[in-house]
């Protein structure tokens, strides 16, 4: 399942950037996200945490079922986006409201840049979107056995055994820097039972991310509004795990549940 999970990132990740941006671009995102540090040691070898990882594989399998059912809605399509919605619910309690939150904003900018692009709401625009949101509503629905009982019988349990207050689960205590972000991973021990590890970003991957950047910034590239969406959610995501970041994680109920800032990592580094 492990090694499904990889295998599903790269499919995701190489399908949806060869849609917008070529084939070559396709090979380069899905080697960039498949071997980040986080994807493909921190997750799966040094934390061995199955259902994290796994659903670092479906999403990319989500966004781009979705992305094809927005420019061309078939009946396989429709199956395909609702299943792979529901799928990456089901993974992990955590990253399925990380991700389908993603998701969500992801399918909202579509439809406001659609409006914004064409100056009125054609009757092709509110089919795709109508198909667009349906398959996102209709994946949570399918998923509502798993989320459903803990929103109705948060009462019966005690939940805040989730939450520490100075222990190894309390969010203040995992934030990483800049310098954590930007780091190489150190070599490792291979003979030691815990080797040491970074939670970084890894290098190609932040140095290919900030030329993205640049070029967007510059205006030479293609489906630039594409791209800003993902440079928007990667910066929000970066910024939930430094320090500074602090206030919204008191003031939002939902982040401490996250426990360590770290855990962003995976969807950063899509």
């Amino acid at each position: 399942v492990f090694v499904l999970g990889l295998a599903l990132a790269a499919i995701g990740t190489y399908g949806f950037v060869r849609d917008h941006w070529g084939r070559g671009a396709g090979y380069v995102a899905a080697a960039v996200y498949l071997y980040a540090p986080y994807v493909q040691f921190v997750d799966p070898h040094a934390r061995g945490v199955l259902a994290e990882s796994f659903s670092l594989g479906l999403f990319p399998m989500a966004l781009w079922s979705l992305d094809r059912l927005r420019v061309r809605p078939t009946g396989w399509r429709w199956v395909t986006a609702v299943f792979t919605v529901a799928a990456v619910i089901l993974s992990h309690n955590l990253m399925a409201l990380l991700f389908f939150g993603i998701l969500l904003a992801w399918a909202v900018w579509q439809v406001a840049v659609d409006l914004i692009a064409n100056h009125q709401w054609s009757t092709a625009s509110r089919q795709s979107s109508n198909f667009l949101f349906g398959a996102l509503f209709l994946g949570l629905g399918l998923a509502a056995f798993f989320w459903l009982p803990v929103i109705l019988e948060r009462n019966a349990v005690n939940l805040n055994t989730l939450i520490g207050q100075g222990d190894n689960y309390d969010y203040h205590t995992h934030f990483l820097n800049w310098r954590e972000l930007l780091a190489v991973s150190p070599k490792l021990d291979w003979g030691a039972t815990q080797p040491a590890f970074r939670f970084n970003l890894g290098v190609a991957q932040w140095l290919l991310g900030g030329l993205g950047l640049v070029l967007l910034l510059l205006r030479r590239t293609r489906h630039s509004v594409q791209l800003a969406f993902f440079a928007l959610a990667g910066g929000l995501l970066l910024f939930l795990m430094l320090p500074a970041s602090t206030f919204l994680w008191e003031l939002t109920p939902v982040l401490p549940f996250f426990q360590f800032p770290w855990r962003l990592l995976g969807a950063a580094s899509f």
